[in-house]
């Protein structure tokens, strides 16, 4: 596996580094880097095998690749794709959250079992080319220039991908928020309640109370609807089978699941997919 280094790779003056890769016909050994990392299909389709998981990417999709993250291309059929690349310094990451501050969940970007992604809308799509423009247009002559604009583009994307806080309040007590933080793992609410109650510090009657007090759900509630926006997800954007989705985000029954699904977003997971796969944006 290749490791990708940030002081080969980006400019410490101006913390961003940018490609765009027309016709791509080349496809990426497996890598990982020590800097993030965020791209837009902008034509054609593509896999992207990230996280032991096999991606299908179309035209507007926009995909968030954290430090930690495991990817490589793959050629999807016999198309030829073109991908916008957007790397970050993670100084420059750090003051884009700090400067957003708490009314967008990070926790729920940097901490998600596969990289947060978005079908981004025709608008959407034109105001990051008209960042990349604006920072092409100003660099190398103005460093200071294209770094600003490279920082307003950085902050527009986190918009685009984190949605508004929801597990937070001004009373809100933080060991409750940072249990919900740690159960957004796949890992922990594929486990379920047990896990939710094991790392609580306090007991299973205090906690399922503050749930209730704060968010108006019992843990169950909120532990489902984790497994759901996962599979959501994962029907969205790998090839894996349903019950192998079901399994992966902790449902032991696919008949429940199967109902919940449909409960949550209106149709089965297959239909669902279906209407993913057809989507244009």
């Amino acid at each position: 596996m290749l490791n990708l280094k940030v002081e080969d790779l980006i400019d410490p003056e101006l913390e961003t580094a940018f490609f765009y890769h027309r016709k791509l016909k080349y496809w990426t050994i497996t890598h990982d880097h020590d800097f993030y990392e965020c791209f837009l299909v902008t034509e054609g389709t593509v896999y992207h095998v990230v996280n032991g998981v096999r991606q299908t990417l179309r035209a507007g999709t926009l995909v968030f690749i954290r430090p930690h993250d495991v990817h490589s291309y793959e050629r999807y059929e016999n198309e030829e794709v073109e991908l916008l690349n957007i790397n970050f310094r993670v100084s420059m990451m750090h003051s884009a959250f700090a400067y957003l501050g708490e009314g967008i969940d990070s926790a729920g970007l940097t901490e998600a079992a596969l990289p947060p992604s978005r079908l981004l809308g025709t608008e959407d799509m034109r105001a990051i080319l008209r960042y990349y423009e604006r920072i092409g247009g100003a660099y190398p002559g103005n460093k200071a220039e294209a770094r600003a604009f490279a920082r307003s583009m950085l902050t527009a994307i986190l918009q685009l991908l984190v949605p508004a806080r929801q597990d937070s309040g001004p009373d809100v007590p933080g060991w409750l928020n940072e249990l919900l933080a740690e159960m957004r793992k796949r890992e922990r609410f594929a486990e379920g309640t047990a896990a939710f109650y094991r790392l609580a510090p306090y007991t299973v009657e205090h906690v399922c109370r503050e749930m209730k007090k704060h968010f108006g759900i019992t843990p169950t509630e909120w532990i489902n609807e984790q497994r759901l926006s996962y599979a959501a997800l994962s029907l969205a954007h790998s090839e894996a089978g349903i019950l192998d989705i079901c399994m992966d985000c902790g449902f032991s029954s696919l008949s429940y699941f199967y109902k919940t699904f449909a409960k949550r977003f209106g149709s089965t997971p297959a239909q669902y997919r279906a209407k993913q796969m057809t989507a244009i944006p």
